[in-house]
């Protein structure tokens, strides 16, 4: 077996806007700190962040 399969890992996927924020919108502030400390204390190893800016269309 390969070696970067012998050992697994959990995530999350969590957009930043989810968190709470000031101006009714999370960031990578002081929030994004206390959800990492969270997932860390449950065993989480990955967050997942989705982009900040919208998905663009590439024309061909």
């Amino acid at each position: 077996m390969e070696d970067f399969m012998k050992e697994r890992a959990a995530g999350v996927l969590l957009h930043t806007s989810s968190l709470p924020g000031r101006y009714g919108i999370g960031t990578l502030g002081r929030y994004a700190y206390r959800f990492v400390d969270l997932l860390a204390g449950g065993g989480i190893r990955y967050w997942q962040i989705l982009p900040r800016s919208a998905a663009f269309r590439l024309a061909f």
